[in-house]
């Protein structure tokens, strides 16, 4: 209990001491306002009494400005202006100031400065009434320095908001016309012949970006270019209607083409699925002639391949490592061929079937090459060979009749069809890593997508 007593006197104790500085500070500011009311009530009277004799007409052209204050909140100095272009015055600038800086000293200091375009015109010592004439007298002097002054200050201005809207070497003709508008309106106001200058300049070449070719493209949307020919034909409606004129032509032109190259898509897939459809036809063709013929023409037999050397070479010499061993096919039995010796003729077998006459230096051995089954699908050594596709017919070198005729064509390679059948080059399906298969399943969107550079190259 006695601890929340203290407490309470305490904070009552701090609370009054408070109060009483709130109190103190608020009678401090009332006292400095009605001291400051008073010093500037002072220092207005002493102002009018420079007037007192003066021209009635001469006394509107006074303007108080806010007197001025320092941090601290004491009363500092006010300041008349007077100026009138009617009058042709210059800015004469009348300022009260305190002679002392400690409050009562009422009696002030006025100081007279007038603006005469330079670095001003201060009037020595304290104005009186007696100097107004004087001052209104040099104001007036000093009035076309003063106008000069304003004037350049003007020109800098008007040169400075001029650059702002013009910038280093003009309009860009990317701005299109809702841009530039605006600053030509606003330049108009301050240079009307520059504004026109800078706004033929910018025209020129912003119709020149206007009609590139490229943004005439037949592949450009309808709304681009529409908004293309709306901004050309504010500033050159000639050459508006013939750009978009041109455009639609290049429009039904590329329409036009664009519909050939999806015909040439489908034909070219088309041709893919009959080339397939003719290579298997061919194909099943090849297989059929090639078996039917290797039943007529083809039997089991077989040859002798001969080793010898050369006539008059030693036995010490006949290493079959050597380069001087040889080896020769033959149908000739290789016990006839033995018994002859060296020099035997006989008939040579070649590789493809061919026979030949051939002489035979000693004869060293021979061993049979024999054929018990016949083959298709691949070349047989000494046998007279005819391709069919991708079969072949393996004929005996003593087999004399020759086949007939395969009935099939053969379609050739797909470049050699699609240029029978269009005229043009077939496309390098290798160079997409894509097959004939591949090229026949495919829509016409895949080939207009794959092969655009195919089919722009061929048609026209």
């Amino acid at each position: 209990m006695t601890t929340q007593v203290a407490t309470n006197s305490i904070d009552k104790l701090i609370t009054s001491v408070e109060r009483r500085k709130r109190q103190a500070e608020r009678d401090r500011q009332a006292e400095l306002a009605k001291q400051n009311r008073e010093i500037e009530d002072e220092a207005r009277l002493q102002l009018s009494a420079l007037f007192v004799g003066i021209a009635d007409d001469i006394l509107p052209l006074r303007c108080a400005e806010k007197p001025e204050y320092s941090n601290e909140g004491q009363f500092v100095e006010l300041t008349w202006l007077l100026g009138s272009h009617e009058y042709e015055l210059a800015p004469i600038h009348l300022t009260w100031r305190p002679a002392g800086s400690s409050y009562p000293t009422r009696e002030g200091y006025i100081r007279c400065l007038i603006d005469d375009g330079g670095r001003g015109y201060l009037c020595p010592g304290n104005v009186t009434s007696d100097e107004i004439p004087q001052i209104l007298y040099k104001a007036r002097q000093s009035y076309a320095g003063w106008m000069a002054k304003i004037a350049k200050k003007e020109e800098e201005k008007r040169q400075e908001a001029i650059s702002k809207l013009v910038p280093y070497g003009g309009w860009s003709s990317t701005s299109p016309l809702a841009g530039v508008r605006p600053r030509y309106e606003e330049l108009s106001g301050l240079d009307p012949e520059r504004a026109d200058q800078e706004y033929q300049a910018w025209k020129k070449h912003r119709i020149a970006e206007l009609t590139r070719t490229y943004n005439w493209d037949e592949r450009r949307d309808e709304q681009f270019v529409t908004d293309l020919y709306n901004e050309l034909a504010l500033l050159d409606p000639d050459k508006a209607q013939a750009w978009l004129a041109h455009w639609r032509a290049a429009v039904a032109r590329h329409l036009e083409r664009e519909g050939r190259k999806a015909d040439l898509a489908r034909q070219l897939i088309d041709l893919a699925k009959r080339y397939l459809d003719a290579t298997a036809t061919y194909d099943a063709a090849c297989a059929e002639w090639v078996a039917k013929w290797t039943d007529i023409l083809w039997e089991p037999w077989h040859c002798w391949e001969i080793r010898y050397v050369p006539i008059g070479v030693t036995s010490l010499c006949t290493d079959e490592e050597t380069d001087l061993v040889h080896e020769v096919a033959t149908l000739e039995d290789a016990t006839y061929v033995a018994d002859r010796g060296p020099g035997t003729r006989i008939k040579k077998l070649a590789t493809c079937g061919h026979q030949s006459d051939f002489v035979i230096g000693a004869f060293l051995d021979a061993k049979p090459v024999r054929f018990e089954a016949p083959a298709t699908d691949e070349r047989l050594d000494y046998h007279r060979k005819m391709s069919a596709g991708r079969y072949w017919l393996n004929i005996p070198p003593f087999v004399n009749r020759e086949p007939e005729p395969l009935p099939a064509r053969n379609p050739g390679t797909f470049h050699d069809f699609v240029q029978s059948k269009t005229g043009l080059p077939a496309p390098d399906l290798f160079h997409w890593d894509l097959t004939i298969e591949d090229l026949a399943e495919a829509t016409p969107e895949d080939v207009l997508r794959d092969f655009c550079h195919w089919l722009n190259n061929n048609v026209d």
